[in-house]
């Protein structure tokens, strides 16, 4: 066994994407410009909140391991169709780089990210200032004190008449919140804006997690099915000389009939591959359908050797491996994320028992005549309006501080939930893979070498007349079912490896990869 290296990588590529906007406050309307010494005195300096700043999307952090396993038993690679000797394999860091590049679910994923971003600066504005003006006119009449009709003994002096009027009113008025209120809403808009980020870094996830499986799976199909040929070569040569020695008259018909009967039997087989195939060939484009690389993936197209996949272990525990995943996955952070909604909403709850306050101008123009007065007067008045609403608590308050704190309860709960799922996840998948690593190296050093002995004893036997046809038919069986069964089990521990990485949230990369990674400083390769 080699030893195993774990390093994690901390150099992740970065991907241009909508930066967050500024939370200033948009004051909408020059009407402010007069309240702006009030609104100052009022209401101070309103911060603009900070929004937060998720990191870009990228691939998935690279863990680092060294070569475990050795390669198992090479079969001469077959495709099932004739293709030309330019085409270029196709490998599994170009299929991800390109779901990366044209996905439309992480496309989408990411316009809605952008969108989110827009809210802050909604969250963050003053409200609308608001104007009227206002036309009002009175009518003459007598002035106050002075009755209509007075007593004949009581003298009062000559009756004078108020003068008509006509008032206009302009006012401008401009409301102001509570400067944390406003902090707090753009911060609980940007914390949601990095969960909808965390929801892409989900989906890009299960997209490398499918494509993963399906390129492995569609490899190992590769290999079974140049192990059926092989092995219906075999039998063919078996069925001339059977024909040969029914000829002469060495035996019966029966090593005759086994034989094609074997033929068909594989025959019969290999006809479930096209559509196999294909099956995995559309899984793939259903990812980059987009991406001028989907073209390119049909029926035979070549991918990886599967006996050029290493199956590598990492040197770490699942404790270790417990830790990195708690920060790395996107869904933890999704969670983190909504922790912190809920410890701004229940400051937000209690700011709302903070006042908020008005401010504005008032102009009034008024002009008098009197069919007593020879002049008529005009009077310019100016004012200054200022006011303050003092929130009363109610029921709707409480329950508004009540709510936001059992969110933040319930998102606590979910991450503890996630991490006994994810430790339980790990351990279960680490002792499967290294039984899987065991049985595979007994299949190597031991079961395949008797399996090969056995049938070239079984042939040797054969040529020379001491042995059967039936053992020999036999034999080869026993040799190709042990291969198949060694082909799938490093299938299901490549697979099983795949599951482990999504479980983690990081990818697996091999050491001499890591090497010339660190010695450049750039992340790993992935198109």
């Amino acid at each position: 066994m080699n030893k195993y290296v774990y390093i994690q990588n901390s150099t992740p590529r970065k991907q241009a994407t909508p930066r967050p906007m500024s939370g200033r406050i948009a004051w909408g309307s020059r009407w402010c410009i007069f309240a702006l010494p009030l609104v100052l005195l009022a209401a101070g300096c309103v911060h603009s909140p900070e929004a937060p700043s998720p990191a870009s999307p990228t691939l998935p952090p690279a863990i680092t391991l060294s070569a475990h396993m050795p390669d198992t038993i090479r079969h001469e690679p077959e495709s099932l169709f004739a293709m030309p000797a330019s085409t270029d394999t196709v490998a599994l860091d170009a299929l991800i780089g390109a779901a990366l590049r044209t996905n439309p679910d992480l496309q989408g994923d990411l316009a809605h990210y952008a969108a989110q971003l827009q809210r802050i600066p909604q969250e963050t504005s003053l409200p609308d200032p608001s104007a009227q003006v206002k036309v009002s006119r009175s009518r003459g009449g007598a002035m106050p004190g002075t009755p209509l009709f007075p007593p004949p003994a009581v003298q009062f002096p000559q009756r004078t008449s108020m003068p008509s009027t006509t008032a206009y009113t302009l006012q401008a008025v401009q409301p102001i919140p509570w400067p944390a209120r406003l902090r707090l809403q753009g911060q609980i808009a940007g914390e949601e804006a990095a969960a909808a980020f965390e929801t892409h870094n989900i989906r890009l996830l299960d997209i490398i997690h499918d494509l993963s499986r399906q390129y492995y799976s569609l490899s190992h199909d590769y290999a079974h099915l140049a192990l059926i040929r092989q092995e219906k070569a075999y039998v063919e040569q078996f069925l001339e000389s059977a024909l040969a020695g029914y000829a002469v008259g060495r035996h019966g018909r029966q090593p005759v009939l086994m034989a094609q009967t074997e033929l068909a039997r594989l025959d019969n087989e290999l006809l479930a591959f096209p559509g196999r195939l294909a099956s995995r060939y559309a899984a793939l484009r259903a990812h980059i359908d987009d991406d001028p690389l989907a073209d390119a993936l049909h029926v035979g197209q070549p991918v990886t050797d599967f006996d050029a996949l290493p199956l590598t272990l990492p040197d770490a525990t699942p404790d270790e491996l417990l830790t990195v995943a708690m920060q790395l996955l996107p869904e933890a952070t999704k969670i983190d994320r909504e922790i912190e909604i809920g410890r701004l909403a229940q400051a937000l709850a209690r700011e709302e028992y903070r006042p908020d306050f008005v401010a504005g101008l008032e102009y009034m123009n008024s002009a008098a005549a009197s069919m007593n007065m020879a002049a008529s007067g005009r009077r310019d008045t100016v004012g200054v309006i200022v006011g303050i609403t003092i929130p009363v608590p109610n029921a709707r308050r409480r329950a508004q501080q009540a709510e936001a704190r059992l969110r933040e309860t319930e998102a606590q709960h979910r991450r503890r939930a996630l991490e006994i799922n994810t430790a339980a996840a790990l351990e279960s998948a680490f002792e499967q893979l290294y039984s899987m690593a065991d049985r595979i190296t007994v299949y190597e050093k031991t079961l395949i070498p008797l399996a090969l002995d056995t049938y070239e004893t079984g042939r040797v036997e054969y040529e020379t007349g001491i042995g059967d046809y039936i053992s020999l038919l036999d034999a080869l069986r026993t040799l190709v079912r042990t291969q198949q069964e060694q082909l799938e089990l490093k299938r299901d521990a490549l697979l099983l490896l795949v599951d482990i990485q999504r479980i983690t949230g990081a990818r697996f990369v091999f050491a001499e990869q890591a090497d010339n990674i660190q010695a450049s400083g750039e992340e790993a390769p992935h198109d």
